[in-house]
């Protein structure tokens, strides 16, 4: 009888110890779980920071990019109109230089022809080589300048040589054309003598 109030007793206590570990055992694992939920929020919390940050600098480096880019286009815009403009100006010294030059050739032709027609006889034909050759801008520019060539220029002066003459007088007049002023008086029977 105290045998079996002994074991009625050690299975009690037994029973009672399964008992409060079973309930040590519950809180534990309630514990840890609220540990875990406390956790993955923080973890959760500090990710989408994390992200969120990550969002803005990924905006301001395509925003800094898209500003970059537009300010190289800008650039190589304004460096293509200045080569443009440049080419231009080029082109049109050149054309103004040949047509200098080639008004130069003409102005001594024309200088030319009218000494040689002062000093010389009968018609002559001075040909002034003025042709130049077509020039065309590259390719590259946007504006095209071209010249057209110009023919040859052929300037013609007539010159006539002045011819002095003198009337062939007779000679009794002759000698009294020596001693008279070139006018005659009026109702003079003697010629104009010519000088």
């Amino acid at each position: 009888m105290a045998k079996n109030n002994y074991l009625h007793m050690k299975l009690r206590e037994s029973r009672e110890e399964i008992t409060r570990l079973k309930e040590e055992l519950e809180a534990s694992e309630k514990a840890a779980e609220e540990r875990d939920r406390e956790t993955t929020g923080k973890a959760a919390e500090q990710i989408e920071r994390e992200q969120e940050a990550a969002r803005v600098e990924r905006k301001r480096v395509i925003e800094q990019l898209e500003a970059a880019e537009a300010d190289r286009e800008k650039v190589a815009s304004q460096l293509q109109k200045a080569e443009e403009r440049a080419q231009r100006d080029r082109e049109q010294h050149k054309t103004r230089t040949r047509v200098f030059v080639t008004g130069s050739v003409l102005l001594v032709g024309i200088v030319i022809a009218t000494l040689a027609g002062a000093f010389g006889g009968g018609s002559e034909v001075i040909v002034v080589p003025t042709t130049m050759a077509p020039t065309t801008t590259p390719a590259s520019t946007t504006v095209a300048t071209t010249v057209a060539p110009v023919t040859t220029v052929a300037t013609t002066v007539a010159t006539t040589r002045r011819r002095r003459w003198r009337r062939r007088l007779h000679p009794a007049h002759r000698s009294s054309c020596l001693q008279r002023p070139r006018s005659n008086p009026p109702g003079s029977p003697l010629p104009w003598c010519p000088q």
